[in-house]
Formats: structure tokens, sequence, C-alpha cells
């Protein structure tokens, strides 16, 4: 796909701006009028739609791709749920999309994003996670689905009183070591306890009731499992 025609040149064009090692970070600014490539449409929602089909609100984000040993910069960074790939934004209507195949992660906001193999309701894909916590040679990674909330219907007119709304619908899952499975989870004090030694089970109850932390809560859930790391 054309669009899909980007990292090679990208990369190209920026190390000639980057110097080798982690502690480099060179601004796609700097060559943006080096990188030859087609402009896209921004995904918007339609007419009987609210909500967006983007992850982050503002395309004005503190993100950082990370590419082998170089980390490159980006301020206009922004993930395309329904299309499943991270966009850049320049102009009004320049957005170009990240091709996944070189890239080993990509930050935004503070949050980690990396590609992983699933079996979803399709069949077998890979798309992008979030890593929420690392424990005891485990992962617990957040996916985004997005789904359609149907608009209230009036009960006397039987019309839509609210129009439809695109909505996110996370999946959790836990990557275990360097297994390229991913285990389904949800996020409930029975599956969250399955992934805790039995000898710990106890500190981490106590734990989590002396703070007020709710196991339906992914922060709340990162939390717990970031003492249980600890412990």
């Amino acid at each position: 796909m054309k669009y899909l025609l980007i990292l090679c040149v990208f990369f190209n064009a920026i190390s000639a701006f980057a110097q080798k090692g982690l502690d480099n970070v060179s601004y796609f600014d700097e060559v943006k009028s080096s990188v030859l490539i087609e402009s896209l449409k921004e995904s918007k929602s339609n007419n009987q739609l609210r909500g967006s089909y983007y992850l982050f609100k503002d395309w004005e984000t503190d993100s950082k791709i990370y590419y082998k040993n170089k980390i490159y910069a980006i301020n206009r960074l922004n993930y395309n749920l329904k299309d499943d790939h991270f966009e850049a934004k320049f102009e009004k209507d320049s957005i170009f999309v990240i091709n996944p195949s070189s890239v080993d992660k990509v930050v935004v906001n503070g949050k980690t994003f990396q590609r992983f193999g699933y079996m979803g309701d399709k069949g077998a894909r890979v798309s992008y996670f979030e890593n929420i916590v690392s424990f005891k040679g485990a992962t617990l990674l957040k996916y985004y689905a997005i789904k359609i909330k149907k608009g209230a219907i009036n009960p006397l007119t039987k019309e839509k009183s609210q129009p439809d709304e695109l909505v996110q619908d996370p999946m959790y899952y836990i990557k275990r070591g360097t297994s390229k499975e991913l285990e389904t989870i949800k996020l409930r004090k029975s599956h969250i306890f399955a992934l805790i030694e039995e000898d710990k089970k106890e500190m981490v109850t106590k734990f989590a009731k002396q703070n007020k932390l709710k196991f339906n809560k992914i922060d709340d859930v990162a939390h717990i499992l970031k003492y249980y790391n600890s412990i």
C-alpha cells in the first residue's frame, strides 16, 4: 500500500542528522522537507457518529520512535485505532503512516507501545499494545480496541435522541517471558491473583486494602503488580 511506503525514505533522510547511540534525539521537523511521502486524509468519523478514531485527543504529543539504536522525536503523533497504526501530522492535510516493520517501540506521552502477535476475533494478527507493567518475568499489556456505542432512543418517538458514539474498548493480555503467545486476562481479582504466587497473596491483599486499590481499574492493578514485583 502506498501510504505505508515511508520508513525507508524516512530513516535514510533522518540518519544524515542523527548520531549513533540512544542519547541522540533528532526532530522530524529538521528533515520534513527531505521526506518524500504521499499525504493522507485524516481518519474521521461520519456525521452520524460522535467521537474519534484516534487514541489521543490532541495531536500535540510528546512522542518518540525507537528505531534500532536511535531515537526520533515527533511532536505530532497519534494512534489510529481504526487502521491500527501510528500517524504523524504536519500541516492540516499532511499525514503519513509510520511503517511498524522496523520500529522497536513507540512512546507517546509516557505510554510505551510495542507490536505483538495475538489471536483476535478475525484470526491471527499483529497489533500495537501498550506496556502497562512488567513483573516477575511477565508483562501486562493493553490493546486499544474501538467499538460503536449505540445512541439513546426516545421511548415515545422511537427515534434516536443521541447519535451513536465511537468509544475505546480496551482488552488486556499477559505476555510471559520470551513466549510469543499472549494470554487474555480480565480486570478481576481472581484473574489478577492467578498471576501471583500463593505465598505472596496475603501480602498483596493487605497492600491493596491499605491503599484502597481496586482490581477492576488498570492503574490500580499496575500499582498492585509493581508492589508484587518488589516482594
